[in-house]
């Protein structure tokens, strides 16, 4: 018989959701009734639990040393006890913390974003919704610490190798439903045994804790006189001192005491052992589209009758379910009383996902367990350790002062004492017998020579050593005391994370089944009434946690550019160097301040006055101003003569361009026409400088031929004058100097 047939089946009601009777039954279901079989179940989960201990028993030992290393207690009791006894020295130099913190800062200062991404690309309102849904994990993310659980999740994982994590629905401090999602400690925590990836092929879980008795019984009232006898009575309550465990045997029949044997341990007083069994199934059943919700489901054989029934009761007129038989893979969930008995019968896990979730780091295939970044750390650690101590030692034992001096270099037993009680006292003169300094009867200690090599030793198993095992040197931690250039520990701090690519793909694996099962539970506790916060900072509105947009199918993305601070480096460098042109261009949004460096109320500040300004120029907008370009604001009527004035000009504008091919014709036929007549002025005006010039030498010929008669009718008179003994008779001035050249 196998393990499948060993399980009885069950229906498919899931933890955190008890609708009513009356009600119909949606994706949650109701809880399941206890099955005809469950002691074979407990049988199998004791056998399992029994198998797994085997390999469980060695993980737990070496990761409580490696836990006890990081805390550095790095020395076993015994040879702690030894050393203390010899008065030697029992320090350390813890070193492994300093990686260990680093690696775990990086992912906390790196965290990781989700992104739930619609199947269907081309739709709007897929879209809408996977933005809702997005906004609406970061909600419950924010509530239940989600980030703080993941890093000492993680930081668990660098430690032991395996860190561990649950989600629930807690419903005390919130009726509606709260998220919770607490990080479990690592020795709680029993598994198969499995080599892959965050143990994503192991076929059930478990954790095994010790819980109150009475938050036991509160949590499982139906069972609560079982959870009382297996706490027994404190010891204030005993009246009757406890008895030794007697087994009384009856043929065929041995019965024990529930407690298996004598009173609780005394750290575990009025408590009780719960183990949480989650292991899966493959169910046969039938897949339908619900005509209630419209969803898919998937129920067993029982659950679909019961269904079909209450359908006919509440919808005579509806035909059968179009459902088809396809085996389905469950999860479910049983809690056990010291291993023994059900306190519950067991029940449906929301989206049939665990939520017991593992972070794995590396796995050992010689040990066949699983081992963190701090067992590279040990070896190198331990060398140091015995180095330092023994330089503490040698430093202890070796002289320090002090001479070596015979006895008859003093006179007396009195000087012999004065001089070893102010022998080391500065300033003190010191009084010997004749002659003990010349024949050396007196000698200083000398002090002990520390080995060099055991410095160097030392030295190398801080530095080098440990770079070397680790794969970060301290260019990748940022602390490179040389001079390194920037540019080199860039490099240096980029193969250091590099190196450590496993963790973070663990974590990336880790993250992305961590968004699944949160979107399970946000179906569980989405009512459409609670109205949640989402969004930034900075850019966030209250909405209603609306249970559709958790229906639909998503793909979960790992966002890692989200919260790195280098891109958020890099992108507030771009931001602070486009912030006028994208102010200018009316396309700096809210969001965008989240990546500056500005306190928050600068920044809700600045928010308001640009919501404000945006207000104000709707409402402009909307009554016909427009507030666009520059200068005051404009009446409409004058917008409106405007723009009249505008068009007018674009008529003449049109009527001057139909007439511009007409106009070009004119204008070359005048030119043709201003060339020639210029060209006929032109030889009128040589023609009329030729006459000018002709007229005036003909004039100056005439005058000159009147000046040259006069002259010679003066020269005529003189003579006749002369001759006759008369006056000369006067003559114009320029006949007179004619007449004397």
């Amino acid at each position: 018989m196998s393990q499948t047939d060993l399980l009885a089946p069950n229906v498919s009601g899931e933890v955190g959701d008890n609708p009513p009777i009356d009600q119909l039954p949606g994706i949650s279901g109701t809880l399941s009734s206890t099955t005809s079989n469950s002691f074979s179940r407990v049988q199998w989960m004791n056998a399992e639990l029994t198998a797994a201990e085997k390999h469980i028993k060695p993980y737990r030992i070496e990761a409580q040393q490696a836990s006890a290393f990081v805390s550095g207690d790095q020395l076993d009791n015994d040879t702690r006890a030894e050393m203390r006894a010899a008065r030697r020295p029992d320090t350390t130099i813890n070193i492994t913390q300093k990686y260990l913190h680093y690696v775990s800062g990086l992912q906390r200062r790196s965290h990781q974003g989700l992104v739930y991404r619609p199947t269907v690309v081309d739709s709007r309102l897929q879209q809408m919704q996977g933005e809702y849904a997005t906004q609406t994990y970061e909600w419950a993310y924010r509530l239940c610490n989600g980030k703080d659980s993941v890093a000492r999740v993680f930081e668990d994982m660098l430690t032991v190798g395996v860190g561990w994590s649950d989600k629930y629905i807690d419903r005390l401090k919130d009726p509606r439903g709260l998220i919770q999602y607490p990080r479990i400690p690592w020795e709680e925590m029993l598994w198969p045994q499995s080599s892959a990836d965050n143990m994503s092929d192991t076929r059930w879980r478990a954790r095994e804790s010790w819980i109150e008795k009475q938050e036991a019984t509160r949590r499982w009232p139906e069972s609560a006189g079982l959870i009382a006898a297996a706490a027994g009575t404190s010891e204030e309550d005993r009246e009757i001192p406890q008895q030794d465990v007697t087994v009384f045997t009856i043929p065929l029949i041995q019965s024990v005491p529930i407690d298996k044997g004598g009173p609780p341990e005394p750290n575990h007083r009025n408590k009780v052992k719960i183990t949480q069994f989650q292991w899966y199934e493959d169910q046969p059943g039938y897949t339908f589209v619900d005509p209630v919700t419209g969803e898919p489901l998937w129920l067993n054989i029982r659950d679909l009758h019961r269904y079909e029934t209450k359908l006919k009761t509440f919808m005579p007129t509806m035909p059968s379910l179009d459902a088809e038989s396809v085996h389905h893979r469950i999860i479910q969930v049983v809690y056990l009383l010291n291993r023994r008995s059900e306190l519950a019968p067991p029940a449906r896990l929301p989206g049939d996902r665990f939520t017991l979730c593992p972070l794995t780091g590396h796995w050992d295939n010689a040990k066949q367990r699983w081992y963190g970044f701090v067992r590279l750390l040990m070896d190198p650690q331990r060398s140091a350790n015995a180095y330092a101590r023994l330089a503490h030692e040698i430093m202890a034992i070796s002289a320090k002062g002090g001479a070596i001096v015979q006895s008859d270099a003093f006179k007396n037993l009195q000087q012999q004492r004065e001089f070893a009680k102010t022998y080391t006292t500065p300033g003190a003169i010191n009084v010997v017998s004749p002659e003990a300094l010349e024949k050396g009867k007196i000698k200083e200690k000398s002090t002990g020579e520390f080995p060099a090599a055991a410095m160097q030793l030392l030295s190398f198993c801080i530095g080098p050593l440990t770079d070397v095992v680790t794969g970060l040197p301290g260019t990748s931690l940022g602390v490179d005391t040389g001079d390194t250039a920037g540019v080199t520990m860039q490099q240096g701090q980029q193969v250091g994370r590099t190196i450590l690519a496993k963790e973070f793909d663990a974590l990336s694996m880790y993250r992305r089944e961590e968004g699944l099962g949160f979107l399970s539970f946000l179906r569980l506790i989405a009512d459409d009434k609670r109205l949640i916060r989402i969004g930034g900072d900075m850019a966030g509105q209250v909405l209603p946690l609306m249970r559709r947009p958790f229906v639909e199918e998503y793909d979960v993305w790992v966002d890692e550019s989200e919260q790195d601070p280098n891109m958020r480096q890099t992108f507030q460098n771009f931001l602070l160097q486009a912030m006028p042109g994208l102010v200018k261009a009316g396309m700096f949004t809210p969001e965008m301040f989240d990546y500056l460096p500005m306190p928050y109320k600068v920044r809700q500040s600045i928010i308001q006055s640009m919501q404000a300004q945006q207000k104000n120029r709707e409402a402009q907008a909307a009554a016909g101003i427009s507030t666009g370009g520059r200068g005051p604001v404009r009446d409409p009527k004058e917008t409106a003569a405007k723009i009249m004035d505008i068009q007018a000009r674009a008529a003449v504008l049109q009527a001057r361009a139909v007439d511009i091919p007409h106009k070009a014709k004119r204008d070359d036929f005048k030119a043709m026409m201003e060339a020639m007549a210029q060209r006929h002025e032109h030889q009128s005006d040589k023609v009329s400088h030729a006459l000018d010039f002709d007229r005036a030498d003909r004039e100056q010929s005439r005058h000159k031929l009147e000046e040259d008669k006069a002259l010679a009718d003066f020269a005529v008179k003189l003579l006749g004058a002369r001759n006759s003994n008369t006056p000369v008779p006067s003559a114009p001035e320029e006949n007179l100097q004619s007449a004397e050249q």
